[in-house]
Parts: C-alpha cells; structure tokens; sequence
C-alpha cells in the first residue's frame, strides 16, 4: 500500500505548494487510488508520515468550499518513488489483449495510449495474475455515501414537477422541507425520487420514523452515516459512551458536507425526536451544503411560523391527489381506466395504483363510498387464502423484511409474493425488502383473528429475531434494535418476553441508549420468575452505569443482583463480582477493585468462561497499574495471561486496550522503551478513533519522557490534538498542549514554554483540572526562576495560592511543598527552607514509579539548589547526585539531559537573591 500512494503522490508533486490542488490528493483521493476503503487511508499513512516520505498540510481541495487535508511527497519521498517507478517500469507482465496473450514490461504497457491507464493502475491489475487488457477497466469508486436502502424503489414517478424541482434545485441548498400528506399521497416517491436525482451530487441519509426509535437510536444511524462520508466524531463519541452531550458535534459535523437527510414517517415519532429534528433543522439551515427532508401525515412541532414566514428557513409543501392530466398518464389511456376514476379517489396515488391493479377496474366505480368498503369489496374479496395470510403476516412486520421472511411460511410461494407485488399491495425498497402500505398494514391487521395473531406472531417473531441476529453479525446494530423491537411488540407469553427483553437492552446498550435498554431490562425483569435471569439483568444494568461512571446506580444494580441470587450457586456471582470492582475502581479503592476482580477470574475460571477470564485479568491488572502501591509485576502478568487468551475471542479492541496497558505499564512501572514499542506497533492494528487518540497521547508522551526525541513528541502532540478536536474530546488539546510546552522547555526555549505553561494552567482550570493547574503554574515558575525573574516566580505563586484553587493544592502536595521551600530561600529562612523540602521528599515517594521519579527529581534538585545558595555545597551535590541518578534509573532522558542546565542556572537566580537585602 506505500508503493500506491507513493507512485500516485508522485503525478501531483507540482502541486507541492500550491494553494488549490486536486482531489486526487487528499484522503479520498488516496482510497481510490490505492483501491481500498477510505477509513483504511489513515492507518497506511502513519508510516509514511512518521518516515517522512509524505507531508501533511491543509489546503483547499478543486471543488470542495473547505480546506481539506493534503498529502505531498517530501523530497525523500520524491526520490523513493522515482526509484520505485522505475523499478515497476521495468518489471515483466503477462498481457492479454485482442491480438492474444504476450509479454510486455509496465512501462511500455504505460506508454500506449490506446490503453488509457497509469502505471500505478497497470501494476495495481497485474497482481490478479495475467494482465487482462481486454476487460473494461473496473468504474473507479464513487465518493458519494448512500444509505437510503429504506426507501422505495421509484418504477414510475408521474407529476409533482414543481415540488421535485424545489426538492433538488441548487439554490435550494440548506433549506429544510417538511413534505405533509395523507397516507399513500406519494410523500416517499417524491422524496425518493428527488434522492434519486441528488445522489450523483450528494450524500444521501433516509430513516424511517417507528415508534420504538429514541433520539440515541437516530443519532448512531446519523453517526454511521457520517463516519462513511469522513466525518467519524459522532460516532467515536457515542461509541465511546462519553457523558459528553453528543448532539452540538452534528453542528460541525454537517458543516461542508454535501448531504440530504430524509426522515420518513415522522408522525410515528416518539415524543423526545422532535427536539432532535429542531436541533438538525437548525444545524442544516446553518450550512450551504445540505439539505432536510422531513415526511409526516401531520404538522410535527419541531419549527414554527417564523421559520416559514421570516427566516425562510423551513419550506412546507402539502401534497394533494395528482391532477387531471397527470392521471391521464398514470392510468393510460385504455377505456378500463376512465380519468373519472382517478377524480372520484382524489387522485390518490396508491389507490389509483390498486384500481389499475384490480381484476375488475370498470366495477370500482360502485365501490367508492369509503376506503375500507374500498379495501373490502376490490381488494381482499379478490385474494385467494394464500395471498390473504401472506398479506396479514407482512402486517405484522413493522420493518422491511427480505424476500425469505414471507416466503419461510408454508401457505406463502414466490408466484403468490409476485402476484401481490404487481398489484401494488406489497412493495420493495431500494434493499430489495419488502414491506406494505401503513393504509393496507392497518386493515389486514385488523382482520386477524386470535388464532392467527397467534400463529403468524410466533413465525413473525422467530424470522425477525433471526433477522436481528444478522445484522448484529454484519454490525448494523440499528436494524438489530429495529427487528428486535418489532418482535418484542409481538411477543405475549412471559418466556419469550423475557428473553426478547433481554435482548433487545443488550442492542440498545450497544448503541448507548441507556434509557431503552433499562426499559428493555426491567420489562424482561417483570416478566421472569428465574432467579439466574434476574440477577443477570441487574447485573447488566449495573455493567452500564459503570461504563458511564455512575457508581451509586450501579452499585444498588449489582447489590440487587445478589439479592436475587440468594442460596443459588451460579456462574453469573462472577459477573457481579467483575462488575462490582468496576465500581470499586470508580471510587480508587484499589484494593477492593483487585479483590472482586480476583473472586471474579475464580468463578469464571471454575465454569470455562474464557470471555469472563479477560475481563477480570484486564481489571486486575489495570488496578495493579494504577494503584500506587500496586505490584508491576502482577499487573504486567495479568495482562499477559489475558493476552494469551484473546486470539480465540477475536475481540480487536479490547486486545487493542490489553497492548495500551501494556505499553503503559512498560513505559511507566518499567522504563523499558523496546518492549513499550512493541505493543505500541500491536494496537496500532486496530483502526478506532478511540484507540488511536490514546495510542497518539501514549506515544507523545514517551517519545518525550523517555527517548527525549523532541521532533516525535511532537508531532504525536500535535496529532493527538488534531484528533481530539475532530473527535471533540475537549481535554485533549488542553494536555496535547502541555506536553508540547514541556518540549519547548526541554529544547532549551525557557520563555516561550513558561507563556505556554501558564496558558495552560488557565485551560486546565476552566476544563475542572485544578490539580494540573497547580502543576502548570509550578512549571511556570521554575521557567521563571530559569530565566532570573523571581517576581515572576511569585506571580506564579499567587496565582496558584488562590482561594479557587484549594482543591488543587490539596492534590499537589509536592508542588506546594516546593513553592514553600523556594519561598524560604528567598526569605533567607534556612529553617522553613529545609523543613518544607523534607516534606516534600517523604510525599514524593506517594504516586506511581514515574510519577514518584519525577516528583523526587524536583525535591531533590530544588533542595540542592537550596543549599547551594546558602553554602551548603557539599551536602547540596548529594541531592543533586541523587536526582540524576532517579533520572537515569528511570530512564527519563529528557529530564535527565536538562537538570545540569536547570540546576545551573536556578542557584544563580537564587544566590542573587539571596544578596539583595529583603524590602
């Protein structure tokens, strides 16, 4: 994949500075260049980006009103690809083409020009084998992302010129229009078929409104949506399960992209959608680039008249029967189908369709009086029983189903599922599934007797909870909730309630929709007499207030599971035992968290759970990592017991968090940089924003601390931010940028890190981090004492001794210990001097190795510093000694290389002092 970029890179190195360049260069461009899929285009260029063959910038991309981001070849880059392109030119291919099979090198291949193709597109199609010239070469892959497979397939579309032509008029973008009508007046072929129109232009997003959906289940299909057009933040942040109010990111993340977002039978909507769609209406009104359709049969109150009338924001278009001569097309001119039948049933798109479908249209006429006499006398008198019973068992799908779901009951054949398609009674959509009418739902689920709501129930229920099974496995985790939610509908007797309960939270708790899942779990609750049931569901629920760090919720769910599982031996105590130094861990009490997570592996251990096994090993172990008095050791064997046992599970990203912790136990417990690269490099494999903004931090980190490579902390830090800011995990850009003023400090740029520290102490306070604004403004004024001003090292001290920032005293020990000690120095008070760092040596011994390391490297430079400046110099070297050698033990490089510089240069700040007499 690095030879395709590079060969490809390489026809726009002219562009290298411009200002506009094509699209050829950006990500989108890559992806199908290289023929892969466009979130797969980050993961290979993080190797040519770290190699420095390929930069990175932004610019403006031909077509597209805002900056992308670009990728050139640097001058390594240039000669690596030349080299490689006269490798491949050389390379011996074999050919067909219409004169038969031959060999020919790439390169002669690339210089005709009846073949039209580039090198990289030769080389690419050569790997198949033998070079098939003679085939059309494959359409390269449309940028556009659609996921409409809900709408329905537009065969014949007749009329409604003027409202498609606003529909999909340029000028018209960022409008929202709300499409009223009656049922089957044609709202979704219109809007269908304005898509239909706007999709060589645009993203297309279509949802269709049921009554189960909830604001959580919208977002994660808009969050998919958007992650296949290029925009990942939503969906990282609902995936994340961040606290984190999601729905501002749609606001930036609509912003320049071409999009239509259709939301069909909004009238369905639970009452907590509207708002959501008044939020969209205004983040689409907001940009020049996408457009909202809005379906409903009746006024839904997410806008109002000022929108209409004043801002011009929304558009109305009410749709009525279809006019005189638009029947006349519709129904042709045959005498069978008089235009006075079309006028006596208004126009009405789907009721003409039934009457050209009936076996007897010249007798409708006498039919007419209402739609249900209508649907009586035309329709359901001329089915035979088959089609009847496939008809009141698509009734009960409130889903489109696939051909199989109809077709799996007995009395049900293909010839019977075509014959009720031609006269337009079921229909498919552009997924090839197949649904009816709401209008013709509505009055063949009116019919069905308790027997065969019975019957059909049960067989409707098993198809749809095999069709969620599906589309769990092939990861579409709404239509997983969709299905599931239709059968639930269905289900009566308590058994199978339960178990679709069950279910159905466990895919809501997939999607983050937290309030629907503990519906879910406590309807399943209500309905189970199984004590092992009900302590799993609590259990479960006790499971999602931990992944949300609600402790007190999940500790009343987990205790309520043991309740439930009193005098019954079970392996599900393991389970409440894992959860419960979940919540443990939440409180950092470390030791009761090791604890159940010990009781835990026992039990799951005892009943083969190898699932369970990971888990507790990775709570373990993670614990033994946090916990300052944990045992390196033990936790680096936890992990590597449940590393041993994931290839089996094949669960990615938690292997891809076992390698992080990995990582950061090697690099924080141990120092060791070799075996930390090597599960860096481990869970880089796994592409996943969440896992790539920590791994981005991870590395910043100890390219800084302990490889002292400046360049690579940071263009890790700068990453890291970028992704963050994208990603809108606020705290990101905030410690991406204290680490890149700890590089500007540890480079020797003093004055300009202590601006950057002191910035930083301001954003950690206003994000809630008083703690590390403490430690900013220490840092700030060590660079002050650096640089000789010590009114600066006071400033610093004042503005870190506020009233504001008691709580972060509180968590700083260390830091307040040394501000009072550089403080004594410069009162000439020898006594406070020594006994505020001696306080601060014993509290410096409290935290992780690292943290303790650096925590003494302070104490015992600035005590050295201390003493210097009062004379003391033979007991002053022993502290320093002392420093340098934490530092070298740990192997913190970049601390390491500064303390002669530092120590230098604050004993002369201080002895000077110290000389000038105290006002």
């Amino acid at each position: 994949m690095k030879e395709r970029f590079l060969l490809h890179l390489l026809g726009y190195v002219r562009f290298a500075d411009s200002i506009e360049v094509p699209q050829a260069m950006t990500q989108d461009g890559l992806a199908a260049a290289a023929d892969i899929e466009l979130r797969h285009v980050s993961q290979y260029l993080r190797p040519l980006l770290r190699d420095g063959t390929v930069r990175e910038r932004p610019a403006h991309a031909e077509g597209i009103r805002q900056r992308r981001r670009v990728y050139d070849l640097t001058e390594t880059g240039k000669h690596e690809a030349y080299r490689l392109r006269e490798r491949l030119k050389a390379q011996t291919v074999r050919v067909r083409d219409a004169n038969g099979e031959r060999e020919a090198t790439l390169g002669d291949l690339a210089a005709e020009p009846s073949e039209g193709m580039t090198l990289l597109d030769l080389a690419r199609r050569s790997e198949e084998g033998v070079l098939d010239l003679s085939a059309p070469v494959p359409p390269g892959t449309s940028t556009h992302v659609a996921m409409a497979a809900e709408a329905p397939r537009v065969d014949r579309f007749v009329g409604r010129r003027d409202e498609l032509a606003s529909l999909t008029a340029s000028e018209s973008a960022g409008r929202v229009f709300v499409i009223r009508g009656v049922a089957g007046i044609g709202k979704s072929t219109l809007a269908a078929k304005a898509c239909e129109t706007l999709r060589a232009t645009c993203n297309v997003y279509w949802h269709r409104m049921r009554p189960w959906d909830t604001r959580r289940s919208i977002l994660v299909g808009l969050g998919a949506f958007l992650e296949a057009a290029g925009r990942p933040a939503l969906r990282s942040v609902l995936a994340a399960g961040e606290a984190e109010e999601p729905v501002p990111l749609l606001r930036d993340e609509l912003r320049g992209i071409h999009a239509v977002l259709v939301f069909d039978d909004v009238q369905d909507a639970a009452p907590e959608v509207p708002p959501l769609l008044r939020f969209l209406k205004d983040a689409v009104a907001g940009t020049s680039d996408a457009r909202m359709l809005v379906l409903s049969r009746r006024a839904i109150p997410f806008y109002d008249r000022r929108d209409v009338a004043l801002h011009g924001v929304v558009r109305e278009l009410e749709l009525r029967g279809l006019s005189s001569e638009d029947l006349v097309t519709l129904l042709g001119a045959e005498p069978a189908f008089p235009a006075t039948v079309g006028r006596r049933l208004g126009g009405h798109p789907l009721f003409l369709e039934l009457v050209r479908a009936s076996p007897r249209p010249e007798g409708v006429a006498q039919a007419l009086r209402d739609q249900r006499r209508f649907m009586e006398e035309e329709i359901y008198s001329e089915l035979s029983e088959p089609e009847r019973t496939t008809l009141k068992l698509a009734a009960l799908y409130r889903v489109p189903v696939p051909r199989d779901a109809l077709l799996a009951n007995p009395v049900a054949s293909a010839d019977v599922v075509l014959d009720l398609s031609n006269r337009s009674l079921l229909y498919s959509n552009a997924a090839e599934s197949f649904q009816v009418h709401d209008a013709i739902r509505d009055f063949f689920a009116g019919l069905l007797t308790p027997s065969e709501r019975e019957g059909l129930g049960r067989f409707a229920r098993n198809q749809l909870r095999a069709l969620a099974e599906s589309a769990h496995t092939d990861g579409d985790p709404v239509a997983c909730v969709d299905f599931l939610s239709n059968a639930f509908a269905l289900a009566v007797d308590s058994p199978e309630r339960v178990e679709l309960g069950e279910a159905l939270g466990d895919a809501c708790e997939r999607i983050g929709d937290l309030p629907s899942a503990l519906t879910a779990y406590r309807e399943a609750l209500r309905a189970s007499p199984s004590q092992e049931v009900c302590a799993r569901l609590h259990r479960k629920m006790a499971q999602a207030f931990v992944a949300r760090g609600e402790a007190a919720p999940a500790g009343r769910e987990a205790e309520a599971g043991l309740k439930a599982l009193e005098g019954l031996s079970s392996p599900e105590r393991g389970w409440l035992d894992l959860a419960r130094s979940g919540i443990a861990e939440l409180r950092e009490d470390w030791g009761r968290s090791k604890e159940k997570g010990r009781a835990a592996l026992d039990a799951f251990r005892a009943s083969g759970d190898r699932v369970g096994q990971v888990r507790a090993l990775y709570s373990i172990g993670y614990a033994d990592l946090e916990d300052p008095r944990g045992d390196p050791k033990a936790s680096e064997a936890s992990f590597l017991e449940a590393l041993a046992l994931l290839p089996s599970l094949g669960d990615a990203e938690l292997t891809a968090r076992i390698h992080i912790g990995l990582a950061h136990l090697y690099g924080d417990r141990f120092g060791d940089v070799a075996r930390t690269r090597e599960h860096l490099a481990a869970a880089e494999a796994v592409d996943a924003p969440k896992i790539r903004r920590s791994l981005l931090m991870l590395q910043a980190w100890i390219h800084l601390d302990l490889l002292a490579d400046f360049p690579e902390a940071e263009r890790y830090f700068r990453e890291a931010s970028a992704l963050g800011r994208r990603l809108h995990y606020t705290a990101t850009p905030v410690f991406a940028a204290y680490g890149l003023a700890l590089v500007r400090y540890f480079r020797g740029d003093v004055a300009g890190a202590r601006s950057d520290f002191e910035r930083f102490a301001v954003e950690a306070e206003d994000q809630g981090f008083p703690g590390y604004a403490v430690e900013g403004l220490w840092m700030a004024a060590e660079s002050s004492l650096r640089l000789g001003d010590v009114d600066g090292f006071r400033q610093a001290l004042a503005t870190a001794s506020r009233r504001e920032l008691e709580e972060g005293r509180a968590s700083r020990p260390v830091h307040v210990k040394l501000f009072e000690g550089v403080e004594a120095v410069l009162a000439q008070d020898d006594a406070v001097c020594r006994s505020a760092f001696e306080q601060a040596l014993r509290l410096a011994g409290r935290g992780t190795p690292t943290e303790a390391a650096v925590h003494l490297c302070y104490a015992h430079c600035l005590y050295g510093v201390a003493l210097h400046a009062s004379g003391a110099d033979g007991e002053a070297d022993a502290h320093v000694a002392q420093a340098r050698e934490i530092l070298e033990r740990r192997h913190l490089a970049a601390r390491r290389a500064a303390l002669d510089a530092t120590e230098r240069e604050l004993t002369a700040t201080l002895q000077r002092a110290r000389m000038v007499p105290s006002a």
